[in-house]
């Protein structure tokens, strides 16, 4: 798959399905790890990261990282069999490979992913089932979050996953794509200083891809921004032509 092209509709597809979910994994796994190893509680770790982002993504993030680097001495041969046989759920497959690679890349040290490995391998069953128990709770811990918080952290997700994906297209493609970045950044911050309501951001989560959706719809309105700048170039030249008068009769 490396070097495809996929359209916007897939691109959304593999956001919400693939990218996203292991951006979100990657970032708490690398955000913690080191702690948790150095205060030997992998275990308790993994075991909160699986019912947070589930263990099949926990395991396709470490899975791939060992894969990536298979040749790496510091892993066991038992934890590159893991790696290398592990099936995941995710659609991955749909994914260009490059993307795919910097989105679950990272720099833990290879012993200490090779432990996550090994228990994630030994353990995969009470993982699994600890993830379904916590399933039931979750409802409840969302209701402690405004809907606003919840959208934001939705959206932003979905912008760090674009980003990730921007940074892996040539510059002329990043330079086609500068005006969307900017805007989709905007609309994150209105979001971030609340200036929604609630009732509006309970609506939106109802989408799986509300940045999307808001830039698609402010893209498609008639704005004055460029009748804005018109303006201005009419403004200057008048300043200009008034001070060119005032020294003509000086």
């Amino acid at each position: 798959m490396k070097g495809m092209i996929i359209t916007d509709h897939d691109k959304k597809y593999y956001m919400d399905n693939v990218l996203t979910p292991l951006t979100d994994c990657r970032n708490e796994f690398t955000n913690r790890v080191e702690t948790e190893y150095a205060n030997r509680n992998i275990d308790s770790f993994l075991k909160e990261l699986c019912q947070t982002h589930g263990y099949d993504v926990v395991a396709t993030l470490v899975s791939k990282r060992i894969k990536d680097s298979v040749l790496d001495g510091r892993y066991s041969n038992s934890v590159k069999e893991w790696a290398v046989n592990y099936q995941t759920s995710l659609p991955i497959d749909g994914v260009p490979e490059e993307v795919l690679q910097r989105t679950t890349a990272f720099n833990t040290h290879p012993v200490i992913v090779n432990s996550c490995a090994v228990t994630l391998d030994q353990n995969k069953k009470e993982l699994q089932s600890n993830e379904k128990e916590s399933s039931d709770t979750s409802t409840i811990k969302e209701e402690k979050i405004s809907y606003v918080d919840q959208l934001y952290e939705k959206m932003s997700a979905q912008q760090d996953t674009y980003r990730e994906w921007l940074l892996t297209q040539p510059p002329s493609e990043i330079l086609n794509h500068t005006y969307e970045y900017t805007v989709r950044e905007d609309i994150l911050l209105v979001v971030e200083t609340k200036d929604i309501t609630e009732d509006e951001a309970k609506e939106l989560l109802k989408s799986d891809t509300p940045l999307d959706d808001v830039y698609d719809r402010f893209d498609k309105k008639d704005i004055s921004y460029m009748q804005d700048i018109k303006q201005t170039f009419s403004e200057i030249a008048s300043h200009i032509k008034e001070y060119d008068e005032q020294k003509g009769m000086d």
